[in-house]
Order: structure tokens, then sequence, then C-alpha cells
């Protein structure tokens, strides 16, 4: 797992970013402030791009001008320092905030440590679902906050949880969660047990090093339609569409995606795998992702795409017949398996893909690779709006429109 390097002021240690890392894995996150820049900051800004981020810091030393890092002045006193509490409210408002993370201290002084948490557990800013994550507890600046914290928290009727993690200098998870112990399945509109919920993909070694989003060993079958998490994202996504007289071209078609587009003018299925697709129904075309000449320019309002373009050859030409079949202005729809932390893309010739079928596995530049064939690209994050469906936390719909 890609995890920002140590330099001599970014102390945060490893195993406090995995387990915020095990929560962002688990539970949608929007709304994340991070108290003191360092480390934490460059973690947030990789792994929860979709996510609203507030990093403040009063110390240019601490401030990398790579993030949005808002500076606010410190108020020292005798024997407490703190943000200037004015400064702080007048950049966050009255947001709610999922997770906060408190790292590092403000002085040196018993009251120190980023004792802003305390207001902003008063002023109620804690969503329903929050975490809040404290390091060095082995400081005693960090030991009365903790105190503080449970005392604010009692006083305003929020209900708490906390656990202390086995880290460098200690760290403690304070939280409270109204965790869906069963999923809403968008695409057949059954209730499910997470018991109920059956495996999809295989365990890999590549997890170890990157978090993989859409791949890896994940139980989120759904035990009535056999949707899997991503299907039901692109499903959840494309339902609020009118395909009525529109051209829909559906790459390695999904069944529980595919009642969508009964009302379509034109509605293609084809597969470019030598493997039979037995389960899906005899209209399934086999056609070259490479070589489309059986469809002409400009035909398509739609495509969509998923887990095909790290299977494909030559992905360059996949990517020219595509932008060459789909409309102006139409939408590509394409997931691949993304590796967050890999800057560039990973060639099979490079490295010991898990999967045999893979060529390349794609990295931070996947955005940027496809824009360059006449795309511009757009993330929509919708695990938040619909936390009980059995999402991805931390996937996200690439859509490419051509221009």
């Amino acid at each position: 797992m890609y995890l920002p390097e140590r330099k001599n002021y970014f102390q945060v240690p490893d195993n406090f970013l995995i387990n915020i890392f095990d929560i962002l894995k688990k539970y949608p996150i929007k709304n994340i402030l991070d108290l003191g820049s360092g480390r934490t900051t460059i973690f947030f800004n990789k792994y929860c791009s979709y996510a609203n981020i507030y990093s403040i810091e009063n110390d240019d030393k601490y401030i990398n001008k790579d993030y949005n890092i808002y500076k606010v002045d410190a108020v020292v006193n005798e024997d407490e320092s703190y943000y200037n509490n004015d400064q702080l409210f007048d950049i966050i408002g009255d947001i709610k905030f999922d997770l906060i993370s408190i790292d590092g201290p403000i002085g040196y002084k018993v009251n120190h440590p980023r004792q802003n948490i305390l207001q902003i557990i008063d002023n109620k800013l804690l969503n329903d679902e929050y975490f809040i994550f404290l390091h060095d507890t082995d400081r005693l600046g960090e030991q009365w906050l903790i105190n503080k914290i449970f005392e604010h928290l009692k006083i305003n009727n929020y209900d708490f949880d906390y656990k202390f993690l086995d880290i460098p200098h200690g760290a403690i998870l304070i939280y409270h969660v109204n965790y869906q112990e069963t999923i809403l399945c968008p695409c057949c509109n059954h209730i499910s047990s997470k018991n109920d919920l059956t495996y999809i993909g295989n365990n890999s070694s590549i997890l170890d090093k990157y978090y993989l989003i859409g791949a890896g060993l994940r139980k989120t079958v759904c035990p009535y339609c056999y949707s899997n998490d991503r299907s039901r994202l692109i499903y959840s996504y494309l339902k609020s569409f009118d395909f009525t007289n529109k051209n829909i071209l559906h790459v390695a078609p999904e069944n529980e995606i595919s009642i969508l587009f009964d009302k379509a003018n034109l509605y293609e299925r084809i597969c470019n795998f030598s493997e039979p697709y037995d389960s899906y129904s005899n209209n399934l075309k086999n056609v070259d992702l490479c070589d489309m000449s059986c469809y002409d320019d400009n035909t398509f309002d739609f495509i969509i795409c998923n887990h095909v373009l790290e299977h494909v050859i030559d992905d360059n030409l996949a990517l020219l017949e595509l932008h060459r079949v789909l409309k102006k202005n139409g939408i590509l729809i394409m997931q691949v398996p993304l590796a967050i932390g890999l800057e560039n893309t990973l060639y099979k010739n490079e490295c010991i893909l898990d999967d045999p079928s893979h060529k390349r596995l794609y990295g931070d530049n996947y955005q940027t690779y496809i824009e360059k064939y006449g795309f511009i690209s757009e993330k929509v994050y919708l695990a938040d709006k619909l936390k009980n469906c059995g999402l991805n936390p931390l996937e996200y719909i690439n859509i490419f429109r051509n221009i």
C-alpha cells in the first residue's frame, strides 16, 4: 500500500495511516478535518480526492504547497495554545465532519494539542457516523485532550466508543457508527443481510503494496440478482437517465445493468473475450474492441465498458475505436481496476500481475491517459449518498465525454 514518505517533520507512523485507511475502505467519508498538516495531509489528498478535505496549519514549515492547506494563526497563552477559533470557523463554517485527524501539538504545554476539536464538538459539527483519530497519546497534553473530548461528547449527547491503537507513541480512535448490517440492492430492491452476500474476486499480492479499487477478494455479491459492488455503482448512476431512442453499446454486459436499456433505439451487447458468456442471452456479439469496423463513426450515445480495458492487448487501438464510434458529447463509462498510489500504469512485462489475463495495472494517471484520446473526464462519487447499497466507499465512476 502506498504511504507518503516520512520526512523529518512528518512524524505520523505508518500504522496510524493504515488504521485511517481501514476506515476509508469501510465507510463513506465525505468531509475530513485535518488539524495539523503533514503526512496525514498527503495521505488524505492521495486516497480521498473525492472528499472535502480541510487541512489546518499555522506554521509555514509544515505547509506543503502541493495541497490546499488553510493557514490560521496560533493563539498562545501562558498555559495553552490552539488555533484561532474565529479564523478556523470562518473556513469550516457549519460543515459536519465524518473524520477528524488530530496530528501533533501547537507548543509543548499540558493544554496544548489541537483543542479546537472541543469547540467543534460543542458546535455539533460531527456527523452521525464520525471518527476522531488522535496521535501521540503518550503525551500529557494529548491525554488531557482525550479526557476533555469525552467530557464534551457527553455534554453534547453524542454516543461514543473508543479504542487505543498499538502504534509508536500511541493513538486513539474515538467513534460512533450507525453501521448498516443489511444492504438494499439498488438493482433488484431486495434487502440482504451482509452475512448472506457472497464473494467475488481473488486475493492479490499487489494489495500489499497498493489499494486496488474494483479488485481483490471481497464479500459483495447480492444473493438475488448477483450484482456486485461495482455493477451496483454503475446501475445507481445510470438509472436516472432516459435511454429512450438512444444508441447504447455495452461491452462485456452485466445483466443487472442491461435491464435499464429496454427503451433504447439500438442496444448492442458485445464481448471481445475468447471465453463463452453462457449466462448471457443469444444477442451477444463477438466484436474485437480494437476493430469495431462493423459500427459507423458517431453511432452511440452511451458506451458502458467495465473492467475490460485491462484485458485488451492494445488499449491504444481500443481507445481510438471507442472514441470513433461514440457521438460528440456522448458518454463513455469505463471502469478498470485502479491502484491508488501507483503514479503511472504498470505493464505486464514490468511486473507479475496477479491476474494472468490482465495486460496492465492502471494507476493515478488513468484519467489523464484516457483524455489524450479526445475525452474529458469526470469522477462521480455516490457511496456517501447510498450508504446502505453495498458500494465500495473509495470507488467512484469514471465518466469520459467525447469532445
